[in-house]
């Protein structure tokens, strides 16, 4: 094998690892950003639920033992969604979940009126 040979494949490598890099980098962080989105949404849509739930026990619609059980549901996948969004950023969360839920509902119902 000629040594200008050897010399092309590897120009060639590294020409074409430069080239897809950023690619590929594209790729994950589009990837991770769908991912917060999705996240996002679901945090919202949970939260959401929770505030209906209030309301439903607070107008009668909603035995208790269905409202605690439907809640408790809720809250657990709250608190789940949350530790996985704190998971997409980098260093410890800022704020406990479970403290986190109880001030959003409370914006929630503060928004119904």
């Amino acid at each position: 094998m000629d040594i200008s040979l050897l010399v092309a494949i590897v120009l060639g490598i590294g020409a074409l690892a430069f080239i897809a890099a950023p690619l590929l980098r594209h790729r994950t962080l589009a990837r991770k950003l769908e991912e917060k989105r999705v996240l996002l949404t679901e945090k919202e849509a949970v939260l959401q639920l929770l505030a209906d739930l209030d309301h439903d026990r607070e107008t009668g619609k909603l035995e208790p033992a269905d409202y605690e059980s439907l809640r408790e549901a809720a809250e657990a996948r709250a608190i789940a969604v949350l530790k996985k969004l704190d998971a997409t950023t980098k260093g410890p969360a800022a704020v406990d979940p479970e403290e986190w839920i109880r001030s959003e509902r409370l914006r929630l119902r503060r928004q119904r009126g």
